[in-house]
């Protein structure tokens, strides 16, 4: 895989994506903590939400 793609193309297929998602979950990441300092019962309906997120999911079998 790695062989048949230049050195410009392995940048903008691999690395660019990987980079938007560091930037992205740090920035998640960040919001949500200034809000749980901020309403305490976010943490509540944060495990609400990761729950209900979970059972709504398409499963993805690779």
């Amino acid at each position: 895989m790695f062989q048949k793609l230049k050195k410009h193309q392995f940048l903008f297929e691999e690395l660019v994506p990987i980079a938007c998602l560091v930037i992205f979950n740090t920035g998640l990441g960040l919001i949500l903590s200034a809000l749980q300092v901020f309403f305490r019962d976010m943490q509540y309906l944060w495990k609400v939400l990761t729950q209900l997120l979970m059972w709504c999911a398409k499963p993805v079998f690779i």
